[in-house]
């Protein structure tokens, strides 16, 4: 019944958009931009206002602009960029136009044009232009992205979680620059002059699936002091920054301290597991009482220069992580009285000091060759402890120091063509090695090594106005070590192709297709074997191979003044991946690793968005059906219609949202199934001269949160049940001001990750 309803809505929405499409003329307007002295200028908008609709691009970096537009009467074109005057202009819009701009740099106000924020085809890119009532329901980037409603992209307001509607990889970048979730969510709304989508983008991009970039405006004097505080009620837990910049002419100086903590009361895993040993047993374990607290403090002090044809950024990070308290108590019972009823207690204690440097910078050869890398090296001092005592059985403990480095370099070259084409080449080496030494119930040493060398040229071709094709033909060299076992070194090649077709100013079909591989992360690659309990122990596989990455999607979006719809199918696939694997020795169960499986996904889906009362309310559906196979010896399907629903409105200072998304059961590559409650929440949010405050909750109806995972393994089988309040009940609060001195400046990139990493092999 359910799979009628999706495929019912799904011709619905697929029907109601073929009905409104309508087909126009089109001509363009097109010439250079420059300044008084000449110099050609790069960055400007050139809006084209036909009736309500609003047509637009950006002038590249030779200065040249070039905007279709619908065919009208009479048109007015418009040019703004931050550091000139903005200029207009009404002209006959039957016919192209050739007309070369000139821009004083004496700031005036723009009269007489009303630009309407819409969404902008753009070759390769759409372009979004957030309206007034966006930038003032939102205090971050990632809530200025749900309120903007990209059909593509799915955003938490709560929970701040930003992905691609359709699963497949997105990445986030800031004027062009690769960037984290956190400096995103650090972005404020008003610094945001535009936000593009890009699907198989060219160019800098190369290479990526999915980018967000975000542009924000640019200044040379002044500064700004941002303080913001979200601190939820139903139990504790905050998080707390305060950030200041100053810029003077082409320099910029950040500063930012930031600080968390959580406290759960209840939180665990009741479960029921199966142990085909001599004899064999059910194990059942209820978590009676569970206390965790952890904590977080990081700070950062970042210099920025920027030049007429370079970008140089340097930043210095420093990171505390610390779990003091981590403590369950779980009531256990066995079948075949193989052991007595017993109580059993955990408890885990961690630390982590992570220093971080980062180095950023671009820079432009001439007008037709450009040139970024950015280099970053993280140390984490690790230590992890961990202890397990059940009644009548020996105490397990486990006890980890680990001394953990990671660098990381990429470069991107770009060479464009007078007809537009283009030639680059991408380099990135990453570098990681761990050395711990564990203690306890299993002592041993650990060395752990891995490399990646990857280079990516890529060649991108234009058909005329409408059609790009981009060829990217490049190899992973893959080296890995595990103690004093040899080096283990593999060749990957990493083809692959794509395409943008425009068919009219307002819809475009895309496809991708690629071949990659997957390296077993460096906790699985670890030769230590841990003790889980008596009978059952941890172990890693150094001998684990690189699975295999294959990946195919077509897409198609449609844009009308009021309506946008996006639908999309594909297939995502990894063979001969590493995947859980249960056996027994000793008449103990051994949890391990192994390349033991394929894992496949088809999907298909439809977004679509509505705006209505002046784009003041905002409405996305979506729907989606999911399927996975996980062939060879586990053997398993899953098939699962998907639905989801977001809505934002805005009156006056005040605005509200929510969102809503259907239950769901997922089967990963583990192989394991998954099963998720519904998803559901509100905010409610008051924007005052630089104050802002907001009130959200998530699951608030539900009680305690929780997730069930199960599988059977033959030799092993489980039945869990998760607690944890983030997956439950959530309301809070969150409060922000944000003052500016001399002249209003941009909130500064900034990259803070505040989660160490780490090679341990965790029980």
């Amino acid at each position: 019944m359910e799979r009628k309803a999706f495929l019912l809505s799904l011709l619905l929405m697929l029907f109601v958009s073929q009905g409104m499409h309508a087909q126009h003329n089109t001509v363009s307007i097109s010439g250079n931009i420059t300044n008084a002295e000449g110099k050609r200028l790069g960055g400007v908008s050139v809006y084209v206002k036909v009736g309500k609709e609003t047509f637009g691009n950006v002038s590249d970096r030779k200065g040249k602009y070039d905007v279709t537009f619908t065919a009208a009467d009479t048109v007015t074109v418009a040019f703004s960029h931050v550091s000139y005057a903005p200029y207009s202009f009404t002209a006959s819009g039957r016919e192209d136009i050739k007309k070369d701009i000139t821009l004083s740099e004496k700031s005036i106000a723009l009269k007489g044009v009303e630009v309407e924020a819409k969404s902008i085809i753009l070759g390769d890119h759409v372009s979004y232009i957030p309206t007034k009532k966006q930038v003032n329901g939102a205090n971050s980037g990632v809530g200025l992205l749900f309120n903007m409603m990209i059909p593509q992209i799915d955003v938490n307001p709560v929970t701040g979680d930003v992905q691609a509607a359709d699963k497949t990889p997105l990445t986030l970048y800031i004027d062009g620059r690769k960037a984290s979730i956190g400096e995103i969510d650090r972005l404020r709304p008003k610094d945001v002059a535009r936000v593009e989508y890009m699907e198989n983008p060219s160019g800098k991009f190369a290479g990526e699936r999915k980018v967000v970039n975000y542009i924000t405006k640019q200044y040379e004097s002044g500064g700004y002091v941002d303080v913001r505080t979200k601190t939820q009620m139903l139990f504790p837990q905050g998080n707390y920054t305060i950030q200041a910049k100053f810029d003077r002419k082409n320099v910029s100086l950040l500063a930012l301290a930031g600080t968390s903590f959580s406290h759960e009361d209840y939180s665990g895993t009741s479960s029921t597991r199966t142990y085909q040993l001599n004899p064999a047993f059910t194990k059942t374990s209820y978590v009676s009482d569970s206390k965790t607290k952890k904590l977080s403090d990081h700070g950062l002090l970042q210099l920025s220069i920027k030049g007429k044809r370079s970008f140089f950024v340097a930043s210095g990070q420093l990171r505390w992580n610390e779990t003091p308290k981590n403590f369950m108590k779980e009531a256990v019972e066995y079948t075949n009285d193989v052991y007595p009823s017993a109580v059993g207690t955990t408890n885990s204690y961690s630390k982590s000091l992570s220093p971080r440097i980062y180095i950023y910078h671009s820079f432009d050869f001439n007008k037709s060759s450009f040139l970024s890398w950015q280099a970053s090296y993280d140390y984490s001092r690790n230590n992890y402890r961990r202890s397990y005592e059940e009644t009548n059985m020996t105490p397990v403990l486990n006890d980890v120091k680990e001394n953990y480095h990671s660098f990381d370099l990429q470069a991107n070259y770009i060479l464009t063509f007078k007809n537009g084409n283009s030639l680059g080449i991408t380099l990135w080496e990453g570098f990681t090695s761990s050395k711990s030494d564990y203690l306890g119930t299993s002592p041993s040493k650990q060395k752990l090594y891995s490399n990646d060398f990857q280079i990516l040229p890529t060649y991108n071709h234009k058909f005329g106005q409408k059609f790009d094709l981009g060829i990217q033909m490049g190899f992973n060299l893959n080296t890995y070590k595990v103690n004093d076992n040899d080096n283990v070194t593999k060749i990957w090649l990493r083809p692959s192709i794509y395409g943008n077709y425009m068919i009219n100013n307002s819809n475009y079909l895309s496809f991708y297709g690629n071949m990659g591989s997957v390296t077993p992360q460096m906790a699985m690659l670890n030769g230590a074997t841990q003790y889980i309990s008596e009978y059952e122990m941890m172990r890693g596989n150094p001998d684990l191979k690189t699975g295999t990455v294959l990946y195919g999607n077509i897409s198609y979006s449609k844009y009308w003044n009021n309506v946008s719809l996006s639908a999309y199918v594909n297939y995502n696939g990894c063979l001969d991946i590493g995947n859980k694997w249960y056996t027994i020795e000793n008449n103990k169960l051994i949890s391990t690793f192994r390349n033991c499986g394929d894992w496949h996904s088809y999907n298909i889906g439809v977004n679509s968005v509505f705006q209505v009362f002046n784009k003041s309310l905002q409405l996305r559906l979506t729907a989606a059906l999911e399927n996975t196979n996980v062939p060879g010896y586990y053997d398993e399907k899953s098939h699962r219609p998907v639905f989801g629903a977001n809505l934002f409105y805005s009156i006056g200072e005040f605005s509200f949202s929510g969102f809503y998304n259907t239950p769901k059961t997922s089967l990963n590559s583990g192989p394991m199934y998954t099963k998720e409650k519904c998803n559901y929440g509100l905010t409610a949010t008051w924007n005052h001269r630089g104050l802002f405050v907001q009130l959200g909750c998530q699951r608030i109806f539900d009680g305690n949160g929780y997730n069930r995972s199960y599988y059977d393994y033959g030799c092993y089988k489980f039945d869990r049940r998760t607690v944890n309040n983030s997956i439950g009940q959530i309301a809070y609060i969150s409060l922000s001001y944000s003052f500016d001195f001399g002249r209003q400046v941009k909130r500064e990139r900034v990259n803070i990750n505040t989660s160490g990493q780490s090679g341990i092999l965790r029980p």
